[in-house]
C-alpha cells in the first residue's frame, strides 16, 4: 500500500469513529480496516474515547476550558493539499457541534490517559510488533510484523522477490508443539506481495514465524521475543 493511500484513510479515522462520514468513503474504509491491524487499533481507540461521549447535545466550551492550540486543523490535515484531500479532511469540522466535541475528546483523552499506569514501551493486545527475519530471500526485501489478540496471531508480511507462481506457507510456531498453519499466498516475482494471516497461537505461546515453500523448504523466518500474557495486558 502506498504511503499516500494510508495516511488518506488514517484522516478518515476520526469522522469515521463519529459517525461523520459519508458513503462511499466509509465503505472503503471499512474494507481497509479488514485489512490494515495499525488503522484497526486507532480506529478502536478513538471509538473508546468517542464512547466516553455525553449522549446529548455537546455545549460549546467555555473560555476557561482547554481549547486548541493553534494551527492544530492544520497539523491534523497533515500537510495535506489545499485541494480534495483538504475539503475532505474538512467535512469532519463542518457541523459546529462536532468541532465542540472534538474539543471535549481532546480534554477527555488527556483526563483519561493521565491515569493509566506509564506505557510500557512494550507491544500489548492489538498492537503492531515489528519483526526481523534470520532467513530471507537474498535478492529479495521483506517486512513484517505479528499482533496479539485474543484469540491468536495475525501475521502481516510485506515482500519482494519471490518466485513466481510459487505456493508459500505461513506458520505461528509455538515453544511446545507443531507449527500451525496461518495460511498461503501465491508468489509473484514482479510485484510486492502483501498478506495478512491469521494463527490460532497465542502470542504469549508464540515463538517464531516461518514462511516455506511448496518443497518444505524454509524461506523466510524470524524468531519472536518472548512476551507474557500479563505483558501483553498492560502493554501498549
Amino acid at each position: 500500500m502506498r504511503d499516500r493511500d494510508h495516511r488518506r484513510y488514517r484522516e478518515l479515522l476520526g469522522a469515521y469513529a463519529l459517525g461523520q462520514l459519508d458513503e462511499p468513503e466509509s465503505s472503503e474504509l471499512r474494507r481497509h480496516l479488514e485489512d490494515c491491524a495499525e488503522c484497526r487499533a486507532e480506529e478502536a481507540g478513538l471509538r473508546a474515547v468517542v464512547a466516553a461521549l455525553p449522549a446529548g447535545p455537546v455545549s460549546e466550551p467555555s473560555p476557561m476550558e482547554a481549547e486548541p492550540s493553534p494551527g492544530l486543523e492544520d497539523r491534523i490535515l497533515g500537510a495535506t493539499d489545499a485541494g480534495e484531500d483538504r475539503r475532505r479532511a474538512r467535512r469532519g469540522f463542518a457541523a459546529a457541534g462536532l468541532a465542540a466535541a472534538a474539543v471535549l475528546v481532546v480534554t477527555l483523552a488527556v483526563a483519561v490517559f493521565a491515569d493509566l499506569p506509564l506505557d510500557t514501551g512494550e507491544p500489548g493486545l492489538g498492537d503492531v510488533e515489528e519483526i526481523s527475519f534470520s532467513v530471507a530471500p537474498e535478492d529479495g526485501a521483506v517486512d513484517g510484523a505479528v499482533v496479539a489478540h485474543t484469540w491468536g496471531t495475525e501475521v502481516i508480511l510485506e515482500m519482494e522477490g519471490l518466485e513466481d507462481g510459487e505456493l508459500y506457507t505461513v506458520a505461528v510456531e509455538p515453544g511446545d508443539g507443531e507449527p500451525v498453519s496461518a495460511g498461503t499466498f501465491i508468489g509473484d516475482a514482479d510485484l510486492p506481495v502483501e498478506c495478512v494471516l491469521n494463527g490460532a497461537v497465542l502470542r504469549e505461546d508464540a515463538r517464531a514465524v516461518s514462511v516455506t515453500d511448496s518443497d518444505g523448504d524454509v524461506v523466510l523466518f524470524s524468531d519472536l521475543e518472548p512476551r507474557s500474557a500479563e505483558e501483553l495486558a498492560r502493554g501498549g
